[in-house]
């Protein structure tokens, strides 16, 4: 339910309405009710003022207010962006609720795009490493900062499977999923420029694509998913490597 900062004087003033029925009080004053008999659980949100309601002045019914954890949509854009992903955990850990999943503007198609990779159908996972790699890459959705996971090990032991496992599972989490082939710099440089041809990233005069790409993706408000392919060293990735956004890479 949303508090606003005229939200006490709007239940005062239909109050007055005599015969009116005022919905709205209705309406919290049955989540209430199915709050205490744990059918649901009730999120109060303080919006645009920096002090609770007085509870004690409202309605009777509606004063079990007071007993729940508010939870704030206050000060800047960025503590507004802190907030909303704070309630997103929140909400993640009520039962009955689905996984967030990403969605695109109507029209628009997801850049998905894993360099001829397929995944094999006999795909198996003994030791539950997927679980424990979108653990660390959510870590960095939750913080809107860049998240990073390292696949390592001896060739043949499938972590290129285990990374396209991941791709196809999750995709619907990210605004875009992006292979690169790591090895070399020419390999990774026109991957960045096909990326950059895919979702139209302006490109200045005399620019590297993996630049404007990097650029482009700072700017984005969701999450991407970025993979680096057969890199043999992680530093051979920096120059497609983003950072101080809401990304996640392995």
């Amino acid at each position: 339910m949303v508090i606003g900062p005229d939200w006490e004087n709007i239940l005062a003033e239909r109050a007055k309405l005599g015969g009116v029925k005022d919905w709205v009080r209705l309406e919290v004053e049955i989540g209430l009710a199915r709050a205490a008999a744990g059918e649901l659980a009730l999120i109060p949100l303080l919006l645009g003022r920096e002090t609770l309601p007085n509870f004690a002045l409202l309605p009777e019914s509606l004063q079990a207010l007071a007993e729940i954890e508010v939870h704030r949509f206050i000060g800047k854009d960025a503590d507004w962006q802190l907030q909303f992903m704070r309630l997103l955990d929140k909400l993640k850990t009520l039962p009955g609720v689905p996984p967030p999943r990403f969605r695109l503007p109507a029209g628009v198609e997801q850049p998905f795009r894993l360099i001829d990779q397929v995944l094999s159908p006999h795909f198996q996972d003994p030791h539950a490493q997927l679980g424990q790699l979108r653990e660390t890459l959510a870590g960095g959705q939750r913080v809107a900062l860049v998240a990073r996971a390292a696949i390592y090990g001896m060739g043949g032991l499938g972590k290129t499977q285990l990374a396209l496992k991941y791709s196809h599972d999750f995709r619907d989490r990210y605004a875009g999923v992006w292979w690169f082939r790591a090895e070399s710099a020419d390999l990774l440089e026109a991957d960045a420029a096909a990326c950059c041809a895919a979702v139209a990233a302006p490109q200045r005069e005399g620019e590297a694509a993996s630049t404007a790409l990097k650029r482009w993706l700072a700017g984005q408000p969701a999450a991407w998913l970025l993979v680096y392919d057969n890199a043999e060293d992680p530093s051979c990735c920096d120059p497609c490597f983003p950072t101080a956004i809401a990304t996640t890479c392995c």
